[in-house]
């Protein structure tokens, strides 16, 4: 019997000869261990299953209903701006994904951001309706250059807050906030100014708690949460610090990380007034901690806000002298990330301007350069996503799904 003589169309040489070349090329794909933001903490891209929840640009919960091992391919690392300190110093950990050449993504180009600020373009669903980039393509055109002017050619906006439920927290958010701030590590009490003592007693005894003043040096006041509160039933604050892991080990906690809008808002805020600061000239945030793992919490929390957080490592001084290294969480607010009178006053009359820009740069990510990163094994993960996004890396950068041809 003869074979099938069929000459192939012009269409089928076509396909077969871009196959040919994706195959011999590196692959779509994130490295394995990038971690993805869940419903329930982190998981790596290498670790994903299909059913696995994820989030897309807008922060709704998405399903993966692919996933394609690569293999191990050559890896370019693609870095994105970081945000400034106070001071105007950039700090020092810049975000980045380890994606193959062929990843695609989905940018804002100068142009369309040009459109945008002249009102001509609109940003809403920004990711459907723009047309994908791969990695190799946004290697080739990295800058816009017209006279003077030298520009990131893409950027990719933040991905809004995260949609998730109210969770049943076993102390208020508020509370857990100010007292990883300023608390005693081992016990019930919290530090802090006479003049914010009323704004705190009036939100503890709101959250069902017993508030006590047991010191006061020279106008900053030792204040307590040891006695029983009215519910026999409820433990005590210090057993309940023990219950979620905090009594001598202070972090934020994953349950609070991934409970509602409003609840980690109510915490990122008891953060701030406690150990945080508004600049008073730009209205630029920074929360100051000498415990690594308790600011990277805080910076995981402003990022699931929606925020362009970032985290800058430093001396911290007294006298002169260096005792520790410090972590400052450095972001340009564009949510009332503080109750107290004194910071949110500050903060209300920038974040009034703010909301009549159209795209600023606190809403996006620019995109600084992209290396090659050493090869690392990588897989290509599909979601179900209206835009076929999903959040990727420790800064929930926007990626787009990616289908090997082959698959």
């Amino acid at each position: 019997m003869k074979g099938n003589t069929t000459r192939p169309t012009p269409a089928d040489t076509e396909k077969f000869q871009i196959q040919g070349v994706l195959a011999a090329r590196p692959a779509m794909g994130l490295a394995d261990h990038t971690p993805i933001p869940t419903p329930d903490g982190w998981i790596n891209v290498g670790n994903i299953g299909i059913g696995q929840k994820a989030f897309d640009e807008r922060g709704e919960p998405c399903t993966v209903v692919g996933v394609y091992p690569q293999g191990e391919q050559p890896l370019y690392r693609v870095s994105f701006d970081r945000d400034k300190d106070r001071q105007g110093n950039e700090v020092e950990e810049s975000p980045f994904i380890l994606a193959g050449l062929l990843q695609p993504w989905v940018p804002l180009t100068h142009s369309l951001r040009a459109k945008i600020h002249k009102h001509t373009r609109r940003l809403e669903h920004w990711a459907s309706r723009l047309i994908p980039f791969t990695t190799e393509d946004i290697q080739r055109h990295l800058l816009y250059e017209a006279g003077t002017c030298i520009e990131a050619m893409y950027s990719i906006p933040l991905a809004r807050p995260l949609q998730l439920p109210e969770r049943d927290l076993v102390i208020d958010p508020y509370l857990l906030g100010i007292w990883l701030g300023d608390g005693s590590s081992h016990i019930a009490a919290i530090t802090c100014q006479q003049d914010d003592e009323p704004h705190y007693r009036r939100l503890a005894i709101a959250a069902g708690e017993n508030w006590r003043i047991a010191g006061d040096k020279e106008g900053v006041l030792l204040c307590t949460l040891t006695r029983p509160p009215p519910c026999p039933s409820r433990p005590r604050f210090t057993t309940r610090l023990r219950e979620l892991g905090v009594l001598n080990n202070k972090h934020v906690p994953t349950i609070y990380l991934r409970a509602g809008n409003a609840q980690r808002l109510t915490l990122l805020q008891g953060l701030m007034d406690s150990d945080g600061h508004i600049e008073k000239r730009a209205g630029l945030a920074e929360y100051v901690s000498t415990s690594e793992k308790l600011a990277r919490g805080v910076l995981e929390l402003a990022l699931t806000l929606g925020q362009k957080a970032s985290i800058l490592k430093g001396d911290a001084m007294l006298r002169g002298e260096r005792i520790s290294d410090k972590w400052r969480i450095c972001f340009t607010p564009t949510i009332d990330a503080s109750s107290l009178s004194r910071k949110a006053d500050r903060l209300a009359e920038f974040l009034k301007v703010r909301e009549t820009i159209t795209l600023p740069r606190m809403s996006q990510r620019y995109i600084r350069s992209v290396e090659a990163g050493g090869a690392w094994a990588a897989t290509c993960i599909e979601v179900d996503s209206p835009s076929r996004l999903f959040l990727a890396g420790q800064y929930l950068i926007p990626v787009l799904s990616a289908r090997p041809p082959s698959s």
